[in-house]
């Protein structure tokens, strides 16, 4: 079977109505649309990263790492939400 070059990372997660495609790598995170197969987002995030998830309105991400440090970005802004809070403490 011949891999799609078009879409990087290495492990995925599909949207709840699958039209967006979060794929990442050690460090950075890319968003793709299953319709167009193009990238929407690429952002580097916390190191060593072990899941992803993308909110039900298509808004956010969250992005975990193998420590359990969770970071949430907006993804309309393509920014970090700074007020995002992980077992109490504000990161």
């Amino acid at each position: 079977m011949k891999k799609d070059k078009k879409l990087a990372g290495c492990y995925s997660f599909i949207s709840n109505d699958e039209t967006l495609l979060a794929t990442f790598s050690r460090n950075t995170v890319y968003i793709h649309s299953l319709e167009t197969k193009k990238r929407i987002l690429k952002f580097k995030s916390l190191s060593n990263i072990d899941y992803v998830a993308i909110s039900t309105n298509q808004q956010k991400i969250a992005v975990k790492n193998t420590s359990g440090i969770i970071q949430a970005y907006n993804i309309d802004e393509s920014k970090l939400i700074p007020e995002f809070f992980n077992n109490g403490k504000e990161y």
